[in-house]
């Protein structure tokens, strides 16, 4: 597990909490329980967008890992927040059970809004999303051409490996091929 950035997080994590927390109590006062119309979905997206605002807020910090600071963020958001409603379940009225699938559910479904609003502040910052961080591009490698001692050599045009060379490779070894089967047939085609 990545070491995580506390201050980040924390950033995060008010971004977040400055819309989720207002609209979740919003909706536990205003919604019926058994409402399922324009309201609830309404409240629904807002809370949704509070988690990916945090998210974002993290992701647009973060270097390296910002997709996890944003789950992190949504999915302890989310805990606070639902702490917060489970104290308050007796003034508000709600005397219902808690489903537990259902917790589970919003909790994944907060971390994952967290994550992509973590994707998109990383973005937006102009920081690469594959795995660990920015990456110099890699080139595809060009088919490879035949020499005259019968073997092929394939030339990367990154200059990173332009300098280094790939070494030569025989037709048909497929341990040290670095051409497929489909480049090999369109060379003869």
């Amino acid at each position: 597990m990545p070491d995580l950035d506390r201050v980040a997080l924390r950033r995060g994590l008010k971004v977040a909490l400055v819309v989720v927390a207002p609209a979740a109590l919003l909706s536990a006062l205003v919604v019926d329980a058994d409402d399922a119309g324009g309201l609830a979905r309404v409240f629904f997206a807002v809370i949704l967008g509070g988690f990916a605002a945090g998210g974002a807020a993290v992701g647009a910090r973060v270097e390296g890992t910002p997709m996890i600071h944003g789950a992190v963020v949504g999915l302890v958001a989310f805990v606070l927040v639902q702490a917060g409603l489970l104290m308050l379940r007796p003034v508000l009225g709600r005397d219902g059970e808690v489903e537990p699938a259902a917790i589970v559910f919003a909790a994944l479904l907060a971390a994952t809004t967290g994550t992509v609003g973590a994707a998109i502040g990383a973005r937006r910052r102009g920081h690469d999303l594959r795995a660990g961080g920015p990456h110099p591009p890699v080139a595809a490698p060009d088919l490879a051409t035949p020499s005259r001692s019968g073997e092929s050599t394939v030339r990367l045009a990154h200059p990173q490996f332009a300098s280094s060379g790939v070494p030569p490779c025989r037709p048909g070894s497929p341990a040290r091929s670095a051409v497929t089967p489909t480049q090999r047939g369109m060379m003869r085609a």
